[in-house]
């Protein structure tokens, strides 16, 4: 696909068409890495390394998310009166 390099302040840049920002989920804000190959251009997303609570506890499988675990007795000061 051919697209237009156009001036973006003192820089060049270019737009990623529609398929290509929903094939790799690329969302606003997101990093992305830019390398040189023999003359080509490589930019790929950068792995999320963090994600939020949500996203981890959205991860978790739907039977797995059990109630409370009860280890024994209560001893010490997790003894509430």
């Amino acid at each position: 696909m051919d697209v237009m390099v156009n001036k973006w302040g003192n820089a060049l840049g270019i737009r990623f068409p529609l398929a290509f920002v929903k094939e790799l989920s690329l969302k606003k804000g997101e990093k992305i890495r830019m390398t040189l190959d023999n003359g080509k251009i490589i930019i790929e997303p950068v792995a999320k390394s963090c994600h939020t609570w949500e996203e981890m506890v959205d991860s978790i499988p739907r039977d797995s998310r059990g109630g409370e675990v009860r280890w024994g007795e209560d001893v010490g000061k997790e003894i509430i009166p």
